[in-house]
């Protein structure tokens, strides 16, 4: 899972660059066992909000099961449950959710 970690980082650092060359789309992520986030639709909506000259690059992406550090966790209960535990340092490495990598390389290979 390091090694997820990392890509992760180093997408974040293109997606910086593509915002400093003033072409700076908008990608939004929510899992749905965030509770730390507003809500799904907030997510959504935030996409309208921001930049509508790159709108058609702008994406939401939705990652099921997934907490606010990207984290499988089940359900928004098992996900409470599990930061509470004493353990999440832990959990986050070990069940931290590729499929955000996927899709941040997919939407960055879209431009």
């Amino acid at each position: 899972m390091k090694k997820s970690i990392l890509t992760f980082t180093l997408l974040c650092s293109t997606i910086t660059t593509v915002a400093a060359q003033d072409i700076s789309p908008s990608k939004n992520i929510y899992g749905t066992s965030d509770f730390e986030a507003i809500d799904k639709e907030y997510a959504t909506a935030m996409l309208g909000w921001t930049n509508a000259k790159n709108a058609k690059h702008s994406k939401a992406i939705i990652l099921e099961n997934t907490d606010h550090a990207f984290a499988l966790v089940g359900s928004m209960e098992e996900g409470i449950k599990l930061k509470h535990s004493g353990n999440y340092a832990q959990i986050m490495q070990d069940k931290f959710n590729p499929l955000l990598v996927t899709k941040t390389a997919e939407w960055l290979a879209s431009f």
